[in-house]
This record gives structure tokens, C-alpha cells and sequence, in this order.
């Protein structure tokens, strides 16, 4: 065994994951490498962690890594069922303004496995009743930018499940129950909501001009009312925007600013009667 990478305790015996505790010791276990289908010895001894070996001693790097992520994947294929994370929309800097959906248990209808759209491949596609959704199982590698570029285009909701940090000695019961069964360890690559929610709120809001006073950018008639110079309300961008729930978005030129002031709170609240 390699000491410099984790313990190899998954093996497959005629299309069947198996873990090292669930076989017998040497050849008898009758299992093959997940990655390379080379077959395995398990090694069962009472000093050294167990763990299978290639029978022929041969190099297989990464056949841990491959291991647990074709279990994950295999979860979700048997048990047909998983959480989604919570739904928040986001914006700039990942400031939450609303959260739409906590995070919760769904039943598939279907999963299909390895599924190429577009040019990438998509570790899982599930039918739930409601949408379709990518699931994308990560132990080492999180998901490239790309690919979670091409989801946005295909306007594919997608979430990712975490195993990074999982015991490299794991249970295929407790990847089941991460995978299937709880709902932390993961997140939102993409959904299509946010997405427009976003948009429409960013396109809803107030377009206010930064101005540039000196050594300090501003913006005018701030309904917040930060700082007033000579009765007139004004923000700093760098001090009250950059840190504010309503500032949507800011450029060099710009913000989306959907504040609103202390007379049309008053109004949301008596239904704009005056």
C-alpha cells in the first residue's frame, strides 16, 4: 500500500461495490479494481489498516479517488432518492438577500449516470417531480469553472455533493447516507430561479451614478441616508454601498441600489394609502 495516498477499501465483484470489511481475505474476495479492472487482494491482517492491493502490484493512482466517487454516484442510482441544498438568491459577493427554499429531501424518478450534454459530461442527471437536475459528486476536484458555465447555458440546475473531507475509510452505508440521506455537504452550482430572480431584480432596481468628489466616490439622494451635506443624503460606495444588502450590483459607473426610503416603507406598510 501506498502510504502517501489514502487506503483503497472499495472494490467490485461482478458489478457489486463492495467495502474491504464485507469480503473474505486474499483472492477470495473475487473483487477487480473500480478504475482499472485489475484484480484485487484484500488485505485483512491485524497490524495494518485493511485495504485491498492490485494482485499484480501494479501502479493505479487515483483508484481511491475513483472508488468513492463511482459509490457516490451509485447511491444515488439505488436509493433514487437525495436533498437538495437551500435556495437563496444571491448577489455580489454572495451577499444573501432572500432565502426561497430551505434545504430539503426529494424523491428521482430517474437517475442516469456519466451523461454527456454539450460537450461535458454531467456525473448525474435525475427527473425529480418537479425539474430535472445535474449532481455532480466531488471528492478531490471541485467542479471546474467551465462546466458550471456550460450548465448556466443550458440552463441545467445543478448541485454539487461534497466527499472531500469524508473518512477515506468510509462505509458504502455512510456514503449512502451523505449522498442520499442529509442535507449538509452541499451546494448550488447553478439554478435556473436564482438565475432569473437575480436578473429581475437587478433590472428593477435604481440605476444611481457614482460620483467622484475628490478622493471619494458618492452617490446622491442615498434613501438610507448614510451621511447628509447641507440637507442632501449621500453614500460613500467604498463605506456604506460595498457593504449593503440592497446594493444588487456595482460597477466603476454605477449602482443597482433597490433601498427604499423611510416614506415608502411607510407606504408598503399602509398599502400606499395617503
Amino acid at each position: 500500500m501506498n502510504l502517501s495516498t489514502p487506503p483503497l477499501t472499495i472494490g467490485r465483484r461482478r458489478g457489486l461495490l463492495l467495502h474491504i470489511d464485507e469480503v473474505a481475505s486474499g483472492l477470495a474476495c473475487d473483487c477487480e479494481c473500480v478504475k482499472c479492472g485489475e484484480s484485487l487482494v484484500a488485505k485483512k491482517g491485524r497490524v495494518v489498516q485493511h485495504h485491498f492491493s492490485h494482485a499484480g502490484d501494479s501502479d493505479c493512482p487515483g483508484a481511491w479517488e475513483t472508488a468513492l466517487h463511482v459509490a457516490g454516484k451509485n447511491a444515488l442510482l439505488r436509493r433514487k432518492v437525495t436533498y437538495l441544498p437551500p435556495l437563496s438568491l444571491s448577489f455580489r459577493a454572495d451577499k444573501v438577500s432572500l432565502s426561497l427554499a430551505p434545504a430539503r429531501a426529494v424523491l428521482l424518478k430517474s437517475v442516469r449516470l456519466e451523461v454527456p450534454l454539450s460537450g461535458v459530461v454531467i456525473d448525474a442527471i435525475a427527473e425529480t417531480p418537479d425539474e430535472r437536475l445535474g449532481i455532480e459528486i466531488r471528492v478531490t476536484h471541485a467542479v471546474e469553472t467551465n462546466k458550471v458555465d456550460r450548465l448556466q447555458r443550458l440552463g441545467l440546475s445543478a448541485f454539487e455533493i461534497d466527499l472531500s473531507d469524508i473518512d477515506r475509510i468510509a462505509s458504502l452505508e455512510q456514503v449512502d447516507k451523505i449522498v442520499c440521506s442529509t442535507s449538509d455537504r452541499r451546494h448550488w452550482l447553478f439554478h435556473v430561479s436564482t438565475a432569473v430572480e437575480t436578473y429581475n431584480a437587478i433590472q428593477k432596481a435604481t440605476r444611481r451614478p457614482i460620483i467622484l468628489r475628490e478622493l471619494s466616490r458618492h452617490v446622491d439622494r442615498c434613501p438610507l441616508e448614510h451621511w447628509k451635506y447641507e440637507g442632501s443624503p449621500y453614500a460613500n460606495v467604498n463605506m456604506h454601498c460595498m457593504n449593503c444588502q440592497n446594493a444588487l450590483e456595482i460597477t466603476d459607473e454605477t449602482v443597482q441600489c433597490n433601498a427604499i426610503n423611510n416614506s415608502q416603507q411607510a407606504d408598503l406598510f399602509s398599502g400606499g394609502d395617503t
